[in-house]
């Protein structure tokens, strides 16, 4: 065909082929760099403004007493005594339908996830490695708690779950809908997901740990920590939190007759490399789980387990004890702040010692830079303060992990 035309014809041709060409990539170029800037102000927004989309999500979900979302029996008081060793996760097989999890629509790369897209955009650590999460209703009975879980990747979850806070900051930020007239049929997706269904998601699970060092020799006496977590982290950057917090994640090399991967193993996990000493990073050897257990004198309570208004992660919520004198961790400490005084800040932040009084710990619950599970493990501990205050530890962490688990000489980890 091209023979018969003029060469006129043909170069014109050519050139308004070539020209469509640049107009499309320049479309395509300018659409990214759009999408981009939307996705860092959306970010930026969901670090400055976490407190504000949250409440929003409680008021769409009606809830106006508490930070989470649960049902009876979800949430358990310290008065309770329910220790965290008590707390049995068990595999379920309930089925689990959650869809395309690319949302093309407001994403800068549309055939990529919004944990590809975030991780491209905003260079944000979202893995690929595997976590638990909650596959039906935890269920209490007496004195024990089951939590029927399944595993998924860390970036399954964000896709599905993470995703919520993305869309509700767009609508607010991005889209220029005024909070009291944003309603469900503005965000598609967090109206297709029901909160409490937890087959429509992977509904990943965060242990977050309360802790409260008491019996100091000084004029404090009892502190307790704060975590200041930095903008890098996948999630909550820029807010303060309970430390140590982590997703509650297989711990490889555990032998399953002796502990499995039990809630309590992940949440002392999450003390040594977050609290006793950041050289530890993903810690998976039992052995070592077992030396510093006798390093620390301390319960582990279990508070419950609610959803995470913004986003429907599962947050289990629990609070360490820990006695200073009887705990060989702070030998050569005359006080707490001396484990942290040669330690740098990590990406994810640092930790500050805070007075384990009731004028602290409303302070913390109040603050809108507060996370939001954070500020309801406060309300919970706040109704139980004088008890906490109170308790005499039993050291239960170390008889916890008593049973032999191996010869693996760890002393020169130390």
């Amino acid at each position: 065909m091209l023979e018969s035309l003029p060469i006129i014809d043909v170069a014109s041709l050519i050139l308004a082929v070539f020209l469509g060409y640049l107009a499309v990539r320049e479309y395509v170029d300018h659409r990214t760099e759009k999408l981009e800037k939307e996705l860092k102000m959306v970010n930026s927004a969901l670090t400055r403004e976490r407190y504000a989309f949250s409440d929003k999500a409680l008021q769409m979900y009606g809830i106006k007493d508490h930070q989470l979302l649960y049902r009876d029996g979800w949430v358990v008081p310290f008065r309770a005594g329910v220790l965290m060793e008590d707390v049995l996760a068990v595999e379920s097989d309930a089925p689990v339908n959650v869809g395309d999890t690319r949302h093309p629509r407001w994403m800068p790369y549309r055939g990529l996830t919004y944990s590809d897209n975030v991780k491209m955009t905003l260079g944000k650590k979202i893995s690929y490695l595997p976590i638990y999460a909650l596959a039906e209703e935890p269920k209490t009975e007496g004195g024990s708690v089951t939590v029927p879980v399944r595993t998924c990747q860390y970036c399954q979850f964000f896709d599905t779950c993470d995703y919520l806070s993305f869309e509700i900051a767009h609508a607010m930020r991005i889209r220029r809908i005024p909070p009291e007239a944003i309603r469900m049929p503005d965000l598609p997706y967090r109206s297709s997901i029901e909160p409490y269904d937890l087959s429509n998601r992977h509904t990943g699970i965060g242990i977050s740990t309360l802790t409260v060092v008491v019996n100091i020799p000084d004029e404090i006496g009892q502190v307790f920590l704060v975590h200041n977590r930095k903008g890098k982290t996948a999630e909550g950057g820029e807010v303060y939190h309970a430390v140590p917090a982590g997703s509650y994640e297989p711990i490889d090399g555990m032998n399953p007759e002796t502990h499995g991967n039990r809630p309590f193993d992940s949440a002392f996990r999450e003390f040594i490399e977050e609290v006793i000493d950041t050289r530890y990073d993903f810690v998976s050897s039992p052995d070592l789980l077992k030396y510093f257990s006798e390093k620390v004198h301390a319960d582990i309570f279990y508070l419950g387990i609610g959803l995470e208004p913004l986003n429907l992660k599962a947050e289990m919520m629990s609070l360490m004890i820990v006695d200073f004198q009887m705990s060989s961790l702070f030998d050569g400490c005359d006080s707490v702040e001396d484990l942290f005084k040669d330690r740098k800040e990590t990406d994810e932040g640092g930790i500050r010692v805070v007075p384990f009084r009731e004028e602290f710990i409303d302070h913390y619950a109040n603050s809108r830079k507060s996370f939001t599970t954070f500020r309801e493990m406060l309300r919970i501990v706040r109704q139980d303060f004088d008890s906490i205050k109170n308790h005499k530890v039993e050291g239960t962490v170390g008889a916890s992990f008593a049973t032999d688990l191996g010869d693996g000489a760890v002393e020169e980890l130390a």
